[in-house]
């Protein structure tokens, strides 16, 4: 299973990944809603955790650009 983290607070996002990447999961991590947007252009994913308050596209936007 392939899931992005996009998170903006730089402890919470790399917590988030070393722990997926203990429970086996590949995981790639994203600091805004821009980034997110160009990494699922590129690649597909099967869940993206969302931080709603992104510095740079809330998060509401970028989940409907996402669907």
């Amino acid at each position: 299973m392939k899931l992005l983290v996009v998170e903006d607070d730089p402890p919470l996002r790399h917590g988030l990944l070393r722990l997926l990447n203990q429970w086996g999961y590949a995981a790639e991590a994203s600091a805004t809603g821009a980034q997110a947007l160009q990494w699922l252009e590129q690649d597909l994913f099967d869940l993206v955790f969302l931080d709603l308050g992104l510095p740079d596209i809330d998060g509401f936007v970028a989940c409907r650009q996402l669907r």
